[in-house]
C-alpha cells in the first residue's frame, strides 16, 4: 500500500516463495513515499502492516568528458559524457557559459547508466560550456563544466574530407555500382559487366576479386562504400557482432540516418554444402526514404539495387531459417562505423 496516496495493491505475483520469504517484482514509480506490505494466509491471519520508506534514487553525476577540451569545429563531433545513475529517459542540457546561450534536450545517440553519447558542433570559437544531466524525477547532476579550445590557426587544411562528404561520396560510389553483378576491376579501361554484351573480363592479373559476383559479397561491398578494398570480415554477421558488441547498434525502424548500416540475421539454408547452417547475415546501406542499396539475397537477384528496407527484411524473414522474430537487426550511424571499425571513408 502507498500510504501517501492511500492507494491498495492486492493480490501482488508472488515469483518466489518459501516459509520464511516471498520474493515480488514492484514498480514503486520515481517519487520517494511511505509504503508498508502485509502478508495474508489462506486462513486470514495476517502479518499486519510492516511499513517501509522508498527513496529517492542516487542522482546523476558526471566524473568526466570526453574529449576534455574538446577542439572547436564547425562539424559535429563526437562528445562523450562519462558518469553514473544516467536514466535511461534521462536528458542532456549544454550551455555555452560565455555567449549565455542554452541547448536544452540534446539527442542521444547512444546511452547506459554510466554512459552518454552525443553529436555536438561547437564552433570554431573558443569558450566556456557546460553539460547538465537530469533524470525524469527533476534529479540534476549539477553543471558539469568543460573549456573548448580553438583549433589551430595556422594549421594547413585537412585533406580528409567532412563526415558529410564521406557519406555522400560512399552514396555516390554506391550508386556508381546499380546493376552491376560483378565486383569492378582495378584495371583500367576494363568494364567488364555479365549483362552487358559484347565485354569479357580483361586478361590484365587484377587484385583477388575482380570480376567475381557481388552476390555474397554485402560486407565487402559496405566495406568498398567507405573506402576499404576489404571488409576484415568474413561474414557481415561477424561485422554486426563487432559493432553489437562495441554498444552502436540501434533497433528503432525509424529515423535512422543517411549512410548508416542496416543488419539482418540471415543463416544458409540446409543444402549438400560444407557451410550449412553458418550464420551469414546480411548489410546493406541506408540512402534515404525507407531505402537501402546492397547487393542481392538471393541468386535470382545478384546485382547491386535499391529496396526499401521491409521489402529485405520480408525476404529474408522467408528465407534465413529463422529462430527470432524477425531478421531485422539494427542499424548503425555512419561516424560510428568509421570510429569502430576505423574505415577511413572514401577520398573521391
Amino acid at each position: 500500500m502507498d500510504l501517501g496516496t492511500g492507494q491498495h495493491f492486492r493480490n501482488r505475483n508472488v515469483y518466489d516463495r518459501s516459509n520464511t520469504h516471498l520474493t515480488l517484482s514492484v514498480n514503486f514509480g520515481i517519487q520517494p513515499a511511505e509504503w508498508s506490505v502485509e502478508v495474508v494466509n489462506p486462513d486470514g491471519r495476517s502479518s499486519r502492516e510492516f511499513r517501509f520508506n522508498v527513496v529517492y534514487p542516487p542522482p546523476p553525476r558526471i566524473t568526466s568528458v570526453e574529449p576534455a577540451e574538446p577542439v572547436g569545429s564547425n562539424e559535429p563531433q563526437s562528445f562523450v559524457i562519462h558518469g553514473e545513475h544516467f536514466h535511461h529517459s534521462a536528458k542532456v542540457t549544454l550551455r555555452d557559459l560565455t555567449r549565455s546561450e542554452v541547448f536544452p534536450d540534446r539527442y542521444i545517440h547512444h546511452r547506459t547508466d554510466g554512459q552518454l553519447v552525443l553529436r555536438v558542433n561547437f564552433t570554431d570559437e573558443p569558450a566556456l560550456w557546460a553539460v547538465e544531466v537530469i533524470n525524469p524525477n527533476g534529479q540534476s547532476s549539477g553543471r558539469f563544466r568543460f573549456r573548448v579550445v580553438a583549433p589551430p590557426r595556422n594549421a594547413p587544411a585537412a585533406e580528409r574530407p567532412s563526415e558529410s562528404e564521406i557519406i555522400n561520396l560512399a552514396i555516390r560510389w554506391a550508386r556508381s555500382q546499380l546493376g552491376r553483378a560483378t565486383q569492378p576491376c582495378a584495371t583500367p579501361g576494363c568494364f567488364y559487366n555479365p549483362r552487358n554484351t559484347g565485354y569479357t573480363p580483361c586478361s590484365t592479373p587484377t587484385p583477388p576479386f575482380d570480376h567475381e559476383p557481388w552476390y555474397s559479397w554485402c560486407a565487402r561491398f559496405v566495406a568498398n562504400c567507405y573506402g576499404m578494398e576489404r571488409a576484415g570480415f568474413e561474414t557481415a554477421h561477424d561485422m554486426f557482432n563487432k559493432l553489437s558488441t562495441a554498444g552502436v547498434v540501434e533497433t528503432q525502424r525509424d529515423n535512422i540516418p543517411v549512410g548508416s548500416l542496416v543488419f539482418w540475421y540471415w543463416k544458409m539454408a540446409p543444402q549438400n554444402t560444407n557451410d550449412d547452417g553458418k550464420e551469414y547475415g546480411h548489410v546493406g546501406i541506408y540512402i534515404g526514404n525507407g531505402d537501402v542499396i546492397h547487393t542481392g539475397v538471393s541468386k535470382d537477384r545478384q546485382d547491386v539495387h535499391v529496396l526499401p528496407i521491409w521489402v529485405v527484411t520480408s525476404r529474408l524473414d522467408r528465407s534465413a531459417m529463422l529462430d527470432r522474430e524477425s531478421s531485422y537487426l539494427g542499424w548503425v550511424a555512419p561516424f560510428n562505423v568509421l570510429k569502430v571499425l576505423g574505415w577511413p571513408g572514401r577520398t573521391e
